[in-house]
């Protein structure tokens, strides 16, 4: 077995031929050049491992690539009688030192770093802006379908309400006419002389009512023609004394915003010290309520018929005039009920309100 120092120049280029030329340290010289590369860095790496600066060119030419295979080549070439010749007349590999950038490259990379920063950070808002507005685009479109399905609801309870009126009409109609056939029977009448005697008297008696009802109506439209015009300013309080409904007071125009402050001095003010703290506390519940969920049509419908509104707002007439400048409604349903509503929330009113509201006296 021979020796490392005794390897054949056969073994010499095979393991030139072990190495890749793929890596960044080690840059391949043109077709026919003589003239190698490697990085400064690898250069010293490799000198911190104790091989000669002949021996890592040596590598280099062997077409070695990194630290791994110039390691390996070199360990494996240890005590060649080659390793530490010189190069080949015409070979060179040169040392390439890391390049420092001038004053004005460094300036000009920060800039460009600085401004794709900024872009990032458009870019950044401008998707939160767009995907905000997706949101609340599609929040609309939830209140929307819902109110469109309530809407539906509605309609097909009032068609069928409808439907159970008719048929109690029907209902009622067919037993008073059994009741009145049933005495002309009584007279001596046949069953179907009875019937139709007993069907033409309803419709005689129903036609009377009819005509009584219109002539009622046309007294009133009289009345109120004759009557003096109604003023289109606020009057709550003469509305209450009189016990007039909310349908009447909410038919009057809203009192404008710039009355904010009296309105609530009007609450602060009532005569029931202990009413006008508790009415403060619902109103700011509910304005805050809308505030904090403004597509949420349950907080912004108030049933008159509930204790709360009873026994806090209603008693108190410029907590109904504050709801009716803050943009609330009156609704009724189908069945009667009424309910206060706001249908459009201006968030700048109800931040006024509440702001008004929250202030200590």
């Amino acid at each position: 077995m021979s020796g490392q120092g005794e390897q054949s120049p056969g073994a010499w280029g095979t393991s030139a031929e072990m190495c890749s030329s793929s890596s960044s340290s080690f840059s391949v010289p043109p077709e026919g050049s003589k003239t190698h590369c490697i990085s400064q860095t690898l250069f010293e790496t490799l000198q911190e491992k104790g091989f000669s600066e002949n021996a890592i060119k040596k590598s280099i030419v062997a077409g070695c690539v990194d630290a791994g295979t110039c390691t390996q080549w070199i360990t494996m070439h240890e005590g060649h009688p080659e390793l530490d010749t010189p190069l080949e007349d015409g070979v060179e590999v040169v040392v390439k030192g890391k390049r420092v950038l001038t004053e004005a490259e460094r300036e000009k990379k920060v800039r460009e770093l600085r401004e794709k920063a900024k872009a990032n950070i458009a870019e950044e808002k401008r998707a939160a802006i767009e995907k905000e507005r997706e949101r609340i685009a599609m929040g609309r479109k939830a209140i929307e379908t819902q109110e469109m399905l309530e809407k539906l609801r509605r309609e097909s309870e009032l068609a069928e309400v409808r439907k159970q009126k008719e048929a109690d009409r029907i209902a009622k109609r067919r037993v008073k006419v059994q009741i009145l056939a049933d005495k002309y029977v009584r007279q001596g009448n046949t069953k179907e002389e009875a019937f139709r005697m007993a069907e033409l008297e309803f419709e005689e008696a129903a036609q009377k009512r009819r005509q009584e009802n219109v002539q009622v109506e046309s007294k009133g439209v009289e009345n109120v023609r004759g009557s003096a015009p109604s003023t289109a300013s606020w009057d709550i309080e003469g509305l209450i004394a009189q016990n007039t409904s909310l349908s009447d007071v909410f038919n009057t125009p809203p009192a404008p915003l710039s009355l904010l402050p009296r309105l609530v001095d009007g609450v602060r003010n009532h005569e029931d010290a202990a009413m006008a703290h508790q009415c403060l506390a619902v109103l700011l519940t509910i304005l805050r309520n809308i505030r904090e969920n403004p597509f949420d049509a349950k907080k912004r419908s108030l049933k008159t018929t509930t204790g709360a509104f009873r026994m806090r707002i209603g008693p108190v007439p410029s907590a109904i005039q504050l709801l009716r400048t803050c943009g609330f409604q009156l609704a009724t349903d189908e069945n009667g009920n009424e309910s206060i509503i706001l249908t459009t929330v201006v968030l700048r009113v109800i931040e006024r309100a509440i702001a008004l509201l929250s202030q200590e006296t």
